[in-house]
């Protein structure tokens, strides 16, 4: 039985599809789509920021910075207003960090207080103290590495302060009443205690600008991003680790 054909000589239910090429289909194409669309294959986030309501990225950069120092200063503000940090003497500042605070700011100072940064190095990984009679590694058991930054950066601050002969804090005696003995109180990041809660604040500062940023990204709007940092700014007080805390 002979199979039907058309009338090109083609068999009955095969379709064959020819495509013909078009030679301005590529300069069409680019007049469309920019250069560095058709390069990556995606849109950069750059040019992504820079299409967002004619929003220029150096704006939503500066607009980012403002959002993180706001919460820096927000959460330094309740930290202030909670322990009254500012007046107190050395001692109850240190007493101040309670539960796992106080025990990252131990390795801190003793970090800051040993003859070298190395020494101090040797002492975190060969300890005795933490797990008696145990010797364990505290600097890889704990986590210590942002201890060992802001040690060494605390250092650093301390070796420009002797070199330029610049004074990084202020001393008073504070009168607190009550026959109680005046005490001796420094502020300043040439004081440690000051130096580690100031640079903990403005690393979470660093929360208040990310939220922005992924509210842009996810709204395409960067009112969305301004409502983002907004709400989060208004249940800071409820949030864990945000409300005057350190940790």
């Amino acid at each position: 039985m002979a199979k039907k054909v058309n009338n090109r000589g083609v068999k009955a239910g095969n379709l064959h599809f020819s495509i013909k090429k078009d030679k301005n289909y590529p300069r069409k194409f680019k007049k469309i789509v920019p250069e560095p669309y058709i390069s990556t294959g995606y849109f950069s986030f750059i040019n992504r920021l820079s299409r967002i309501d004619g929003i220029r990225p150096f704006t939503i950069a500066g607009l980012a910075v403002l959002f993180g120092f706001l919460n820096s200063y927000h959460q330094a503000t309740m930290f202030e207003n909670d322990r009254h940090f500012s007046h107190l003497s050395s001692l109850e500042r240190e007493m101040t960090f309670r539960t796992e605070m106080g025990l990252y700011y131990f390795y801190y100072k003793a970090l800051t207080e040993s003859h070298s940064l190395l020494e101090g190095l040797s002492g975190i990984m060969n300890d005795n103290l933490t797990e008696y009679p145990s010797v364990i590694n505290t600097l890889e058991r704990f986590t210590l590495y942002p201890e060992v930054i802001l040690a060494a950066s605390y250092r650093n601050i301390q070796t420009f302060s002797d070199i330029f002969n610049v004074s990084l804090k202020e001393c008073w005696q504070v009168l607190r009443g009550d026959d109680l003995p005046p005490i001796e109180s420094c502020e300043g990041v040439g004081d440690p205690a000051y130096f580690y809660v100031t640079t903990v604040f403005l690393i979470n500062g660093l929360v208040g600008s990310l939220i922005f940023i992924f509210g842009i990204i996810l709204s395409d709007s960067i009112s969305g991003g301004i409502l983002a940092a907004a709400c989060f700014f208004l249940i800071m007080e409820s949030a864990p680790g945000c409300n005057g805390h350190l940790l």
